[in-house]
C-alpha cells in the first residue's frame, strides 16, 4: 500500500537560529501525528511563490502548521501595538501552497497559524492581538508540555465534532491572534466561551483549521489525534475518487 504524501509547512525562511531550533523539534511532532495517521511527511522550505504549485503537484495533502504572526497588509490593517514577529516570505509561500492545493482539490489541514493562514487566503480578517480586548480570555498559556489548557465547544453537525464523538473537549492554547472576520467558503465550528473561533471547515469537506496544537498533545492525551485522522480521512477520500481501486495507507 503506498502511503499518502503531506507537505507541511515550515518557519524556515527566518533566520534567527532560536526559532530555527524551535522549528526542528515542532516539526517532529507534526511528522509524528502524520505518520500515526499512516501518512508520510515531507517538509517545504519556504522558497519562492512560484515553486508552490510545484510542490503542490507532488503531494497528496498540505498541512500548514504553526508560527509567527500574519503580516496584516494581508488583510488590509494597520500593524497593532502587539503584532509580533512577521514573516514575508512564509506568508508569500503558503498562501501560494494554499490555492494551489484548493485548485488540485488535495485537502488541507490548518494548525494555529495554519487555520490563520486558511482564513487569511479566503479573504478573512485576524485579530491582531487578542490581549487588547478586555472580554477576550488569555489564549497564550504559559507552560509549553502541551497541557489541556481550556474548553473548546465544537458545532454538533461538524465533521470535527463527529471526529471527536462530542461536542465539548479540553485543548492546550498558543496563540495571541485569532480570526476575526470570517473568510469566504468557511464555517466556524468551534469556540471557546469568549467567543473566539477554535476550528473551521470549508463547504466542500477538504478544509480543516484548528486554533490549538494537537500534534503537542496527542501522545498524552490520545483524543487529540482526531483532527489529524479526519484531515488522513479525507485525503484517502480525494485519493480513491482519483484513482478507483487503488487502495492507499
Amino acid at each position: 500500500m503506498q502511503p499518502a504524501r503531506i507537505l507541511i509547512s515550515t518557519s524556515s525562511s527566518t533566520r534567527s537560529s532560536s526559532l530555527k531550533r524551535m522549528d526542528a523539534i515542532g516539526g517532529m511532532n507534526y511528522a509524528e501525528a502524520i505518520n500515526q495517521v499512516g501518512g508520510l511527511p515531507f517538509f517545504a522550505p519556504n522558497l519562492s511563490a512560484e515553486k508552490a504549485a510545484a510542490y503542490i503537484a507532488q503531494v497528496d495533502g498540505l498541512l500548514l502548521s504553526g508560527g509567527v504572526d500574519f503580516d496584516p497588509v494581508l488583510f488590509n490593517e494597520a500593524p497593532h501595538p502587539g503584532l509580533g514577529m512577521v514573516d514575508e516570505a512564509r506568508d508569500n509561500f503558503e498562501l501560494a501552497c494554499y490555492h494551489a492545493a484548493r485548485k488540485k482539490g488535495i485537502p488541507i489541514l490548518g494548525i494555529c497559524r495554519g487555520i490563520q493562514a486558511i482564513n487569511v487566503a479566503e479573504g478573512g480578517s485576524l485579530i491582531q492581538h487578542l490581549p487588547a480586548f478586555e472580554d477576550k480570555h488569555q489564549h497564550a498559556q504559559q507552560n509549553n508540555d502541551g497541557s489541556l489548557f481550556h474548553t473548546v465547544v465544537l458545532e454538533p453537525d461538524s465533521k470535527l465534532a463527529g471526529a471527536f464523538g462530542k461536542t465539548s473537549i479540553r485543548t492546550n492554547s498558543y496563540h495571541h491572534q485569532a480570526i476575526d472576520r470570517l473568510g469566504s467558503n468557511l464555517k466556524s465550528v468551534a469556540k471557546t466561551a469568549d467567543n473566539t473561533i477554535e476550528a473551521v471547515e470549508s463547504s466542500d469537506g477538504k478544509v480543516l483549521g484548528v486554533q490549538w496544537h494537537p500534534e503537542m498533545s496527542f501522545e498524552r492525551y490520545p483524543e487529540q489525534i482526531a483532527p489529524f485522522r479526519l484531515f488522513m480521512e479525507a485525503v484517502q477520500q480525494y485519493l480513491n475518487e482519483r484513482i478507483p481501486g487503488q487502495v492507499y495507507a
